[in-house]
């Protein structure tokens, strides 16, 4: 009785990591998108000139779009390695 309890843990445990790396990933994309957006929009508005500060945006998305891809991929193998054991 008491494995089956563990068992029902274990997955109910797999399961909330599984959900928790892909709410992580969304939001991360979601941020990501967001930068973008702005980069691009003001890009747009630099080939048609109106001033701004489109390069500084531009490398802001960048930067944000690597770490938070590290994070991902940080999160779901340490989540892996969890799994593993």
């Amino acid at each position: 009785m008491v494995e089956k309890e563990d068992e029902i843990v274990n997955e109910i445990h797999k399961e909330f990591n599984n959900q928790f790396v892909v709410l992580f990933s969304i939001a991360g994309a979601w941020v990501c998108g967001s930068f973008w957006q702005m980069a691009i929009n003001d890009a747009i508005k630099n080939i048609f000139p109106t001033g701004g500060v489109w390069m500084y945006e531009l490398i802001v998305a960048l930067i944000i779009t690597i770490i938070i891809a590290v994070a991902i991929i940080i999160v779901s193998t340490k989540l892996k390695k969890e799994e593993k054991k």
